[in-house]
C-alpha cells in the first residue's frame, strides 16, 4: 500500500471521528443530560450532581470517543508524514523587477507561485505577488521587508468583475470593527 493511500486512510478516519464525536455529543445532550436533571415542583428542574458523577461519561463514554481514537489517529499522521517521500509543495518565483532606491537599498517586485505535488509548473490561480526591500551592509544583503499578496486579476467580463465587486463588498461587511481596531497602525 502506498504512503499516500495510508494518508488518505488516516484522513476519512479524521472525519468519521469528527462525525462519531459529534453524534455522540448530541446523544449526550439529548439522552444523558436530561437523566442528570430532576422535577423539582415551582423552580423547574434541578441540577442532580450525584446523577452525574455516578454517570462519570468523562471516563466511561468520552475517552473511547474521542480521546483515545484521536490520539492514536494523530501519532499515525505524524508517522505517515515523516514517512512521506517528498514535499507536498514547492515554493518557486521570477524577478518581475529590481530597481535601487540608493547604492545601499533595492525594491524588488516577485511574482511567486506554488507546484503542487505531481506538478511541473506553477498554478496560476495560486500565484502571489512579493515586494522586497533589500538593504546591504558590510557588503552583505539582507532582507528588511517582506510584503505577500495573493494575485487576484479581476478580469475583462460582467462576471469577472461583478464576482470582484461582491467579494469586496463581502469582505468589508464582515470584517469586524474590532478587527480594524486592533490592526497596528501604520507609522
Amino acid at each position: 500500500m502506498s504512503i499516500q493511500a495510508v494518508q488518505m486512510i488516516i484522513l476519512w478516519l479524521f472525519v468519521i471521528n469528527l462525525g462519531t464525536a459529534f453524534g455522540a455529543g448530541l446523544y449526550e445532550s439529548r439522552v444523558v443530560v436530561p437523566q442528570w436533571l430532576r422535577a423539582s415542583p415551582g423552580s423547574g428542574y434541578r441540577w442532580n450532581a450525584e446523577a452525574a458523577q455516578e454517570a462519570d461519561v468523562g471516563l466511561k463514554f468520552w475517552v473511547y470517543v474521542t480521546t483515545v481514537p484521536l490520539t492514536l489517529l494523530t501519532v499515525a499522521s505524524l508517522a505517515a508524514a515523516w514517512w512521506t517521500p517528498e514535499p507536498v509543495t514547492r515554493l518557486v518565483g521570477r524577478v518581475k523587477s529590481v530597481r535601487f532606491l540608493s547604492p545601499d537599498v533595492a525594491l524588488m517586485h516577485v511574482i511567486g507561485g506554488t507546484v503542487m505535488r505531481g506538478e511541473s509548473k506553477p498554478s496560476p490561480v495560486r500565484d502571489s505577488i512579493q515586494t522586497l526591500v533589500a538593504t546591504r551592509k558590510d557588503s552583505r544583503w539582507k532582507l528588511a521587508a517582506f510584503q505577500n499578496t495573493r494575485v487576484r486579476p479581476m478580469g475583462r467580463s460582467f462576471g469577472a468583475v461583478l464576482l470582484w465587486k461582491v467579494t469586496d463588498l463581502l469582505w468589508k461587511l464582515l470584517l469586524r470593527k474590532s478587527d480594524m481596531d486592533s490592526a497596528a497602525p501604520l507609522p
